[in-house]
Parts: structure tokens; C-alpha cells; sequence
């Protein structure tokens, strides 16, 4: 009974597994940079504020750094 459930649960991963592969859509191509001088700002089209800060280990960073590159920010405050 408990083999029976087994394969079971396996099967049914795969199959899963399989059918959510299939659902994928290729990934979007990144926009080209725009040419000249870009205002700074936080809406559609519009270059990033540099944001400085420090990393987990203490160390300072700088969100150009990062420039041409995907970002993912997570913010945290204390207070």
C-alpha cells in the first residue's frame, strides 16, 4: 500500500512537473538602453536614483555599480 502511494506521488510530481514546462513562455528580451542623456527618476523610462548602501558583509555599494544589469532591491528600515 504504501509503495502504491509512493509512485503514486511520484508520478503525479512529474506529470506536474511536465505540464508546468510546457505552459513556459520564452523570456522577455531586455529593452535597449536609451540613447543620450536620460532624466533621473522613479517611473517607466527613466534612469534609477543612485542609491548607495552596504551590503551584508558591511561593504559600500553603489546601484551604478550594477548598471546594464538586472537589480532586484528588497528594502529594509529600522526604526
Amino acid at each position: 500500500m504504501r509503495r502504491n502511494l509512493r509512485v503514486g506521488l511520484i508520478a503525479a510530481i512529474v506529470v506536474f512537473t511536465a505540464a508546468c514546462g510546457m505552459r513556459s513562455k520564452p523570456a522577455k528580451q531586455m529593452s535597449k538602453a536609451p540613447a543620450g542623456d536620460v532624466p533621473e527618476g522613479v517611473t517607466d523610462g527613466k534612469r534609477a536614483p543612485d542609491i548607495v548602501g552596504e551590503d551584508a558583509d558591511g561593504v559600500q555599494f553603489k546601484l551604478s555599480d550594477y548598471r546594464g544589469k538586472v537589480v532586484l532591491l528588497d528594502f529594509w528600515f529600522e526604526g
